[in-house]
């Protein structure tokens, strides 16, 4: 079996090779890379893309996969799922954790009512109001300052509304029943950068998956954080468990 990983917002897959390892321990072959907008691919100039079955189909086809499993960390989670939409060879898939759009992230970190207003602003195409706005919440929010700005260095724009017009084609809206793969959504009860929520929307929309199983890490587990920062291992044990049940050779892992 073949598993397939990569990041999302700010990641370089080396930083996950101590993630991935015991995944070949257990016989996989594991393929880590940096799609469009991460890494050595971002290095080269090559920004960050909504459509991530490009990458996946051009990753599968350089290997000459029939089948693959996906893991799809941070906001991966959202690409994962995007590319199990439109690339049949992805069996089985997994978000870690889960966001239904690439907006989300930066809207959560905002002042209570400013987020409907900047969606307001952007959808009416309103540059200058979309700027004033932005301007006057990065101060006081140095996650949504990073947000904008990590943005703006992956998309390859030069201003916020251009990144968050770029970012907003990020979403799973309209394409969920294309996923006919069995799904594993993950997330942290105290993710300071996405929200347990999102979970609820994206499972309501996977109508054709082959089954969704949805899995809350709490405090208690260790496992609360962003991509379970602080207890790895305890979403990596969960993803295994998970799989066990696709494989005969991995019966002895299920929960």
């Amino acid at each position: 079996a073949t598993f397939v990983f990569n990041g999302g917002y700010d990641s370089f897959v080396e930083e996950f090779y101590a993630f991935l390892r015991p995944l070949a321990a257990l016989g996989f072959t594991v393929i880590g890379f940096d799609g469009p907008g991460q890494g050595g691919a971002l290095r080269q100039g090559i920004y960050f893309e909504h459509a991530w079955e490009k990458p996946a189909t051009a990753v599968i086809d350089y290997f000459g996969l029939d089948a693959v499993d996906w893991l799809g960390a941070s906001c991966g989670g959202y690409l994962s799922i995007r590319a199990a939409a439109f690339e049949p060879r992805i069996k089985h898939v997994v978000s870690m954790p889960t966001t239904y759009s690439g907006l989300d992230m930066t809207l959560k970190q905002m002042r209570p009512g400013k987020a409907q207003e900047l969606v307001s602003l952007l959808k009416a195409g309103d540059r200058t109001g979309t700027e004033r706005l932005v301007a006057s919440e990065r101060l006081p929010n140095s996650v949504f300052e990073w947000c904008v700005t990590q943005g703006m260095h992956i998309t390859g724009t030069r201003t916020p509304f251009d990144f968050l017009a770029a970012i907003a084609r990020h979403s799973l809206e309209g394409t969920l029943h294309n996923v006919k793969q069995d799904v594993l959504l993950t997330e942290g009860e105290q993710d300071h950068l996405f929200n347990v929520e999102w979970i609820y929307r994206t499972m309501a929309e996977l109508v054709c998956a082959r089954s969704v199983t949805a899995r809350i890490f709490t405090a208690r587990e260790g496992g609360e954080q962003h991509c379970q920062v602080g207890n790895s291992a305890l979403a990596r044990d969960e993803i295994v468990s998970w799989l066990a049940r696709f494989y005969p050779w991995m019966s002895e892992l299920r929960r």
